[in-house]
Order: C-alpha cells, then sequence, then structure tokens
C-alpha cells in the first residue's frame, strides 16, 4: 500500500533538511549519535558497515556551508514557493485520507515503523506535526522500541512513539508546540509505559547532560525552556526510571 500523504511528507522533509544542512550539521557535530542511528538492531552486520561507509562519504558541515549559498542564496524564494506549495498538498491529503496512521514504513526485521507523524517531526516540521495531531495523528502508539541509551547496566530502550522520537531528534520547536497546545494528549505520555523503565523527561536530561555538544549555557536554556512545560503536562521529577529521577540531573 502506497500512501500519497507520507510521500508529500517525505518531500518537504527532504527539502527542510537539505536547506538546513540537518544532516551533514549531524554527522559533523553528532557522530556517534548518527552512528547509532544507522547502527541499530534490526540491521545485519554487512548493513552495518555498509551504512558506516556511506556515513564517511557524506560531506562534512564545513564543506557544505561553502556551497551553500549557490545552492539556496538566489533561489530562496523558490524554495518557499515550494514549501507553500507542498503545505497546500498535505492539507488537502489529509482531509482526503481516512486513516492518516494507516501507512507505516517500517524495517520488518526491528519491528520498527515510521508514520507520517513520525517522519514529519525529523525535521522539526512544527506546521505539518499540528496538521496531522488535530486530524487525529495517534501520539500514543508505539511502533517497537529503540536501543538508544547505553547505560552500566546494558542498554536502556526507549519506545519508537512520538514523544520519544522528538526528543530523540532533538526537535525542539515541535516538542514545545506538543507540550503547549496538546498538553492533555501529552499528559498521558509523561510515565513510564510498559515494560520500557524510562520517561519522556528523564529522557530529555539523560540527553543534554550527555550531549557534550551543547554548551554550558545551551543546556540550562533548554532546561529552563521545557522544565515547566513538562511540568505543565503532568510530569513528576521524583519518578524513578532505569536512569534515576528527573531531580537527580538537577536542583531547579
Amino acid at each position: 500500500m502506497n500512501s500519497p500523504l507520507y510521500y508529500a511528507i517525505n518531500h518537504k522533509v527532504q527539502l527542510l533538511l537539505d536547506e538546513s544542512g540537518h544532516i551533514n550539521e549531524s554527522a559533523e557535530k553528532y557522530p556517534n549519535y548518527v552512528a547509532k542511528s544507522l547502527t541499530s538492531l534490526g540491521y545485519t552486520e554487512e548493513e552495518k558497515i555498509q551504512n558506516m561507509t556511506n556515513l564517511k562519504k557524506l560531506p562534512t558541515w564545513k564543506e557544505v556551508q561553502k556551497v551553500k549559498g549557490k545552492l539556496f542564496g538566489d533561489n530562496k524564494e523558490i524554495i518557499d514557493d515550494k514549501k507553500r506549495g507542498l503545505d497546500e498538498i498535505i492539507s488537502y491529503l489529509i482531509e482526503k485520507t481516512d486513516d492518516i496512521d494507516a501507512f507505516i514504513k517500517g524495517n520488518p526485521r526491528s519491528r520498527q515503523g515510521c508514520t507520517a507523524l513520525f517522519l514529519a517531526l525529523e525535521a522539526d516540521d512544527t506546521v505539518t506535526c499540528r496538521k496531522l495531531i488535530n486530524a487525529g495523528a495517534d501520539v500514543h502508539q508505539e511502533r517497537g522500541s529503540c536501543p538508544t541509551i547505553e547505560d552500566r547496566n546494558g542498554i536502556i530502550q526507549t519506545p519508537n512513539s512520538f514523544i520519544y522520537r522528538v526528543i530523540n531528534f532533538q526537535a525542539w520547536n515541535t516538542l514545545e508546540m506538543f507540550l503547549i497546545e496538546f498538553t492533555e494528549k501529552a499528559r498521558p505520555l509523561m510515565h513510564r509505559s510498559g515494560n520500557f523503565n524510562i520517561t519522556p523527561f528523564v529522557y530529555f536530561m539523560f540527553l543534554i547532560f550527555e550531549n557534550h555538544n551543547y554548551k554550558p549555557f545551551e543546556k540550562m536554556n533548554l532546561i529552563k525552556r521545557f522544565y515547566p512545560l513538562f511540568f505543565q503536562a503532568g510530569a513528576d521529577k521524583h519518578e524513578k526510571t532505569a536512569l534515576g529521577a528527573v531531580q537527580d540531573f538537577i536542583k531547579i
């Protein structure tokens, strides 16, 4: 089954990522993060090696910056027109799609899946995410799991779900939009789920503190930005997880 909606969103995601250089910037600034995403469970050893080989072929962020002006400097209006056109198409397809969660593109070996909403958040496309959630996209569904954290006790898995993907992709504008505009939808997601011994708030704090590419003032700005929003959505700073509680990371 194909989904015109999914592929229209994919077209916009590629446009946003190409315009911002996000993929290449991630490879330059967060090599371990990118490498983990390419060598997660579900790939054979041969595929992991090939993924890392392909990663090394990516241009660095500095190389992208050199040509970025030529690619986009004179074509900003064209790019903006394409984005507006895609937004109109996406809105039309959302209206005409009976079940916007029905199409799931995934890796059958890992039982992971990517819905239209999951795809849109990867580019921090707040506009499209808002449209999808308003149209009934399921923010609660879990499509498998992701072995995203290596702790002294082993691998700690997080759900492959909307809230964890938003944090994992550091889609901060989308996270802020979701916690403010869809607080009631976010509330049930703030606690441990099933066999996953972690909460979104703890995962957020862990990612911020463990990411050495963030400068101290950047970490504090992100924490001050989202600390009250998580509480507004019902997060509990005392809730224990495999990584401890939020209060163990910082005292505010």
